[in-house]
């Protein structure tokens, strides 16, 4: 496949992501009002960081498929990782509102309504960006892509705290004990907030060019099956990565 089919492949699936994900965060704001639980609002709150991070991959895929110019000889690849940071910093700062939240409505509590209909609407949700979390790193790892791939592990995370949410909403339903759903809001939160850590120290380091001990193996195995007959040895072999191109 040659290099702008790749690419254009790459802004598809993102395009695909994004449109599922603002359906999905109307759900879960719907969700919110019908409930007025401060659990739901937790990941109503994460789907905005879906959409603006969403977009945010979008743009910077756009980015970086234009070719090397005078300006920028390597390409404009590593945009990708100034995305994948933008995302992380979201979710960080999403987690931490979130506990924040969770936090005063323990002084300031509410009345929770319709939770049977909330739990099915955050379940269903959950589902559904587990299955674009998968479509988006499987597509990422096929065609090299940090931002696809950081998405797609978000959009997991959020999945996975989805299902602890939802076991905490369903026991907060049956015995209607209220600081349940503040207990709630601060775990997920928490959790929220250290995905994003993760994505931030990741990041960080390829921007630096830590050394991928993974990718230079990769390629000293394809450089030993097919040596040149010029050849006599390989020594200090470095690599430098711009997104999808190393």
């Amino acid at each position: 496949m040659e290099i702008r089919e790749k690419e254009q492949v790459k802004q598809r699936v993102q395009r695909r992501i994004v449109l599922c994900s603002v359906m999905l965060m109307a759900g879960k704001f719907a969700a919110y009002f019908l409930t007025n639980s401060v659990g739901v609002l937790t990941d109503a709150m994460e789907s905005i960081v879906n959409v603006t991070a969403g977009l945010i991959s979008l743009y910077s895929l756009y980015r970086a498929a234009r070719p090397a110019d005078r300006n920028h000889p390597f390409g404009y690849g590593k945009i990708e990782l100034i995305s994948a940071s933008i995302e992380g910093l979201l979710i960080l700062l999403a987690g931490a509102a979130i506990v924040y939240e969770g936090i005063r409505r323990l002084f300031v509590p509410s009345q929770i309504e319709q939770l049977d209909t909330g739990i099915a609407i955050v379940a269903a949700a959950g589902a559904v960006n587990y299955l674009l979390g998968l479509y988006s790193i499987r597509t990422g790892r096929r065609y090299d892509s940090v931002a696809l791939v950081a998405g797609g592990r978000h959009l997991q995370s959020d999945t996975y705290s989805t299902i602890g949410l939802v076991a905490g909403l369903v026991l907060l339903y049956v015995t209607r004990i209220g600081w349940i759903d503040s207990a709630l809001a601060m775990l997920f939160g928490g959790i929220i907030a250290w995905t994003g850590i993760s994505i931030l120290r990741k990041t960080a380091s390829d921007l630096m060019d830590t050394a991928d001990e993974r990718y230079l193996e990769k390629m000293l195995e394809t450089v030993s099956r097919r040596p040149r007959p010029d050849w006599i040895d390989i020594h200090n072999l470095k690599i430098i990565r711009y997104g999808s191109y190393a």
